[in-house]
């Protein structure tokens, strides 16, 4: 049986989530056959998992701000990509221009090619504005859907773990430990951590509550689902509720 755990984790040895086992042996009872007592040598107490619930916290919570700060460094960095700052010729490059133009004109205001650079750059101020306020509006869009997609991603996530504790709890009450579920259910939690800031609580039947913001997403083989209801200050935009 120890082989079988053995090669269980060589097979799983690039799986993600996979959690290592090891085979915990104990004294098997003696057996007496008259005046004999025959040893029984050993058997196989537990079949554990090679995880540690502190450590696993820490990295959740470390998650989570990863996931925090990726999310913003990507919205500010599509930004900068659509005013060209700080090393391309954008939005400050175009308000040089057209202020240079200004400059030029005061010194010759008389000249009618001074007067027709100072109409042009101003066409291009106008039109390089328009243009990145459209592209300001779409990237809000973008990520106004990708709020949502978020939001259905929460969800799936609780109802999988909801379903997983019914199968550990259903396993644990048959006196079985099911490391696989497990290696399941905390793959799905070290997910939903960098989504949300989420607390996880094992419970003494084998399963595992899920809660944001106070509110249980997750409780045994129960989930309640996250919404995408319009702001209050702007009604375009989702929030989670």
């Amino acid at each position: 049986r120890a082989l079988e755990v053995t090669g269980h984790n060589v097979a799983n040895l690039g799986t993600p989530g996979y959690s290592r086992q090891s085979t915990i042996f104990a004294s098997a009872y003696p057996r007496t056959y008259g005046n004999w007592r025959v040893e029984m040598g050993c058997d196989i107490q537990q079949i554990r998992q090679i995880r540690h619930t502190f450590n696993d916290n820490i990295y959740r919570t470390q998650s989570n701000n990863l996931g925090y700060w990726e999310a913003r460094n990507k919205a500010v960095y599509d930004v900068a990509q659509i005013l060209g700052e700080p090393m391309m010729q954008g939005f400050q490059a175009a308000l040089n221009n057209f202020w240079d133009s200004f400059q030029e004109l005061s010194k010759a205001p008389e000249s009618l090619t001074v007067r027709a650079l100072v109409k042009q750059r101003s066409d291009s101020l106008v039109n390089y504005l328009n243009q990145v306020g459209s592209q300001l509006n779409k990237l809000q869009a973008d990520l106004n859907e990708e709020i949502r997609i978020r939001i259905n991603e929460v969800n799936d996530i609780t109802e999988q773990i909801a379903n997983l504790n019914v199968k550990i709890m259903s396993a644990e009450a048959a006196g079985n430990l099911p490391n696989d579920y497990y290696d399941l259910r905390n793959t799905l939690a070290d997910r939903l951590s960098v989504l949300v800031n989420a607390d996880f609580n094992f419970t003494p039947d084998g399963s595992m509550d899920v809660l944001v913001g106070g509110y249980y997403l997750v409780s045994k083989g129960e989930h309640n689902q996250l919404v995408a209801a319009p702001n209050d200050d702007m009604l375009n935009f989702f929030k989670p509720v």
